[in-house]
Order: structure tokens, then C-alpha cells, then sequence
């Protein structure tokens, strides 16, 4: 952190001061999901956002689609049904080659004492080790700047 601090001296970068520092894995609480407080896992190689989420389903009334889903938390307690208004379907393509299909919703987060709305995609993450991945969108957003 010290050698970074000291590069953007050197090179007489001003936007250092803006940036909030988060850690590679850190707490987050998903406001809109009664303020679940959820270990994240930070990675700027993925795009987008994403929640693990079970029994995901579509309910549409008056044309309005919306999203019903369960989360689990860390210790694997099961919390919901919550719903969010459905924004988009999304093709993601995976670490492992595999793409998907996955829903997108928007969730109120707060990270670091920093509240922001960001897309999330829906998807079962039971066999990761992290129940909320952080991506590129969502750091920049927030003009985040990740320690390693």
C-alpha cells in the first residue's frame, strides 16, 4: 500500500485521494436484503457482479418482470424470498470456458461505509467459496482501489 501511495506521488496522480481502498476480500452489506452482511470476493478480472441465489423465479404482472430468489449467508443460513425488479438477461462466460444464462438485478450495497446501487447477476455460487463476487463495474462505480 506504502509503494502505491508513493508511485501516484511520483507521478503526481491526484485521483489517489478519491480512490477507497477495499481488500482483495471484504464485508458488504446488501441493504436492499434486509442489510445481509455477506463475505465478498473482490476480482477485477470478472466484468460483472454476482450473487449466489436458489429458487430463482420470474413473476410478471402487467408486463413488469420481476425476480424472486433466496441467498444464503456464510454460515449457509438460508434468508428470503426477496424481490427485485428484473433488468436484463445476460450471457456470462465463466473462469472455466462454460457460459450461462443469468438474470440481472439491481441491489443497494454498502461497502466500506460507501452506499451505491450496482447490477448484480443471479447464480448458484453454492460450490465457490464466496457467496458474492465483485467485479470491474462495480469497482470503478465506486471508484475503488483494490489492496492485494
Amino acid at each position: 500500500m506504502r509503494i502505491l501511495f508513493i508511485c501516484f506521488l511520483l507521478l503526481g496522480c491526484s485521483t489517489f485521494h478519491d480512490k477507497k481502498v477495499i481488500n482483495s476480500t471484504d464485508m458488504i452489506e446488501l441493504i436492499d436484503l434486509n442489510s445481509l452482511r455477506l463475505q465478498a470476493r473482490i476480482d477485477t478480472g470478472a466484468t460483472s457482479s454476482t450473487i449466489h441465489a436458489e429458487e430463482i423465479t420470474v413473476l410478471e404482472k402487467d408486463q413488469n418482470k420481476r425476480v424472486q430468489f433466496y441467498v444464503r449467508d456464510d454460515q449457509n443460513n438460508k434468508h428470503g424470498p426477496f424481490q427485485s425488479t428484473l433488468l436484463d438477461q445476460v450471457k456470462v462466460k465463466s473462469s472455466n470456458s462454460g457460459v450461462s444464462r443469468r438474470l440481472v438485478v439491481e441491489l443497494k450495497i454498502r461497502i466500506h461505509g460507501h452506499i451505491q446501487a450496482a447490477r448484480f447477476t443471479l447464480f448458484d455460487r453454492s460450490k465457490m467459496s464466496y457467496r458474492v463476487l465483485i467485479g470491474r463495474d462495480l469497482l470503478q462505480a465506486g471508484n475503488f482501489l483494490v489492496n492485494p
